[in-house]
């Protein structure tokens, strides 16, 4: 069977975007590019481990100035996850998410911060309906994490810095996974493996015998 694309090459695998069958050199041509890759196909995450990704401008890393050491990585480990998980649902419901909305949607998180910490109120305007889903779960999801832990223990808040770093740090790996193709989800699919149904995580709890908290 030739390919769907081409019209020459032998056909040997199924493109869930195009739902027909396609050769590897216009899978690999059109990837994120003329082709709007869905994040459960296995080629993509297959092509993100092995791609080479452009040379990136030092300079324009986000938060240059701010350090994030393992320390910090792993006192936040949770933290990370939580925030990412949160950043799933903002788009999972959006099939033609990428990666440039999940960019947009944490700097808005950490401006949204930076507002909050000097006492200014901020909220982003709504240009991307993904992008503001995205900062809106998240912001949520900091907000009910303050909380929960306030009522753990009053006397032992969550530090400011923790959030803005690991904003910067989420921020420096959707840098890292960008490959320069129009339609990136380097990102998302990371993002996609901290993925946590709330719900039912609170649900079980519900049903534990002893009372947890669930950040």
């Amino acid at each position: 069977m030739p390919c769907a694309i081409c019209k020459t090459a032998k056909a040997k695998r199924l493109c869930p975007a195009l739902r027909e069958e396609i050769c590897p050199g216009c899978c690999g041509t059109g990837r994120e590019s003329s082709i709007d890759c869905p994040l459960t196909c296995e080629y993509l995450a297959e092509a993100h481990r092995h791609e080479k990704k452009p040379a990136q401008d030092p300079a324009l890393m986000p938060g240059g100035d701010t350090h994030l050491d393992d320390d910090f990585l792993r006192a936040n480990e949770f933290l990370i996850v939580l925030l990412g998980s949160a950043m799933c649902e903002g788009f999972r419901p959006h099939a033609n998410a990428l990666d440039t909305d999940a960019m947009q949607a944490l700097e808005s998180v950490a401006k949204s911060w930076q507002a909050q910490t000097s006492g200014i109120i901020y909220e982003p305007a709504v240009v991307n309906p993904i992008a503001v889903d995205m900062y809106t779960a998240v912001k949520a999801r900091i907000e009910d994490i303050t909380k929960r832990i306030l009522e753990a223990d009053p006397s032992k808040p969550l530090p400011e810095h923790v959030v803005p770093g690991v904003v910067t740090f989420l921020q420096r790996v959707g840098f890292g996974l960008n490959n320069g193709r129009p339609r990136c989800k380097a990102f998302l699919v990371f993002l996609s493996q901290f993925y946590v149904d709330m719900k039912q995580a609170e649900a079980e709890e519900a049903s534990d015998d002893e009372p947890t908290v669930i950040l």
